[in-house]
Parts: structure tokens; C-alpha cells; sequence
């Protein structure tokens, strides 16, 4: 269940976030690994639909989750619903969730795997070669990186 632990995570890790109600922790919480001194993201970049760059130095003010995943992964595609949902859910609490497609299939892939899934609230995102993934040390997906309302990677699941 992983909306249960991000929103429970964010809340204890985002202080900018308001309070929600939230479940606690269960053995999955194991998984969450918080990051020593936060890094900051503002010199990563990662493309939308129409292949236009993007940065997270543009998202800074809100808290994000920067979830990485792919089509050819179960745990992702079980998982991409309950972030739809988380999504729109917190929108009006300022958090954003930048999900981004390690797809090399880009956009179409994209958008027929949002249809079959009725993924409607997260905007299309991609890293079709790797090379935020690279530098943010993402080896694998499904992975989600939390990130403050300053900028600052502060943990990831």
C-alpha cells in the first residue's frame, strides 16, 4: 500500500506539508531511506509530453514526490492508481507528484497505459534514456524520492 506510507512519510518528513490523516507505518516503512543531509535538485531536468525540459528549481514552494517508474514493471503499474489518487487527493494541500516514465516508447506508451488504468491527475513525464535517473543514482524502479518545499531531496522509498 503505498499511499499509506508516502502520505504517512510525508508527514513526518515534510514539515511544510499540512497535517493529514494518515495510518501509521507498517513493515513497508522499512524501505524508507532518509537521506543524511537533503540534496538539492534545482540542476535536474526532465522532459513533459512534447519532449520540452523541465527542472525542479521550477516546482520549488511545494513539496514534491518524484516518483521514477516504468511499463514493463508490475509493482509500478499496481502501484501508479493509488498515486493517481494521492495526487488529486492532496492537490489542494500544494503537494505535486512528478511521476516520471522510464519508457523508451515515450508519450503514446504513456497515454495508453494512463487509459487501460484510469490514471487521470498525474501529468506525462519522461526520462526515456536515463539520464536523470543516472544523476539522481536511480537504479531502479519503481523508486519515489521525496523532496521539500526548498528544493531538497530529503528521503526516497
Amino acid at each position: 500500500m503505498l499511499s499509506r506510507v508516502v502520505l504517512t512519510a510525508l508527514v513526518l518528513m515534510l514539515p511544510s506539508l499540512p497535517a493529514v490523516a494518515c495510518e501509521r507505518l507498517d513493515h513497508d516503512a522499512g524501505w524508507f531511506v532518509p537521506n543524511a543531509s537533503p540534496r538539492l535538485l534545482t540542476e535536474a531536468n526532465f522532459k513533459d509530453r512534447d519532449r520540452y525540459d523541465h527542472g525542479f528549481d521550477e516546482l520549488v514552494g511545494n513539496p514534491l514526490l518524484v516518483h521514477f517508474w516504468g511499463s514493463w514493471c508490475p509493482p509500478c503499474i499496481e502501484e501508479l492508481p493509488s498515486i493517481d489518487r494521492l495526487q488529486k487527493a492532496m492537490w489542494d494541500e500544494g503537494l505535486l507528484v512528478v511521476a516520471i516514465s522510464r519508457d523508451r516508447g515515450g508519450p503514446p506508451l504513456i497515454d495508453a497505459l494512463y487509459e487501460e488504468h484510469g490514471i487521470r491527475n498525474l501529468p506525462v513525464f519522461t526520462d526515456r534514456w536515463g539520464r536523470l535517473a543516472y544523476q539522481l543514482g536511480v537504479e531502479a524502479v519503481p523508486i519515489t524520492l521525496y523532496v521539500d518545499a526548498e528544493g531538497r531531496e530529503v528521503g526516497r522509498y
